[in-house]
């Protein structure tokens, strides 16, 4: 998502992931970029940014995954990108997102995560679904987009 952001003239200017792997193709590709090595649980604080771009574990809701979102902690860390919205406020936000958000216990996870966006911030954002983000997705794979109200498109 990094990647597709510098593509589309953005600038990124921070990162997390607790995987070493990710970490160094990270700093591979993005060496002047802020980056926390470690569970986003354990991030404190994050800077300031125009949009927030995000993808958090899918696999307790994914078609290839266990689908057992009950019984996997990975299931809440969408939490933590809302406290990220809470924290930063940007003008937008993109979260990607999987088919299984939808069809899984009839959208419920979907739903909780919607309402903790729209809640995020001091004014809350306008979430919606998009049927892909750029041209190389999946149409299965539907990002949320978010718009704080009050926010213009663009520059």
């Amino acid at each position: 998502m990094d990647l597709g952001a510098r593509q589309a003239g953005a600038e990124v200017v921070f990162a997390n992931d607790n995987d070493p792997k990710a970490a160094a193709t990270h700093a591979r590709h993005f060496s002047a970029t802020e980056f926390v090595a470690r569970p986003v649980q354990e991030v404190e604080s994050f800077p300031y940014a125009d949009c927030l771009i995000g993808g958090y574990p899918c696999q307790s809701f994914s078609m290839g995954g266990l689908r057992n979102p009950a019984d996997d902690p990975r299931t809440q860390l969408y939490r933590h990108f809302a406290r990220c919205l809470d924290e930063v406020a940007p003008r937008f936000f993109l979260a990607e997102n999987v088919s299984g958000l939808r069809a899984l216990q009839k959208g419920r996870f979907l739903e909780e995560q919607l309402e903790a966006f729209s809640d995020a911030g001091p004014h809350g954002y306008v979430c919606q679904g998009r049927s892909k983000m750029h041209p190389s997705a999946p149409v299965e794979n539907a990002p949320l987009e978010g718009l704080r109200p009050g926010a213009r498109r663009g520059p």
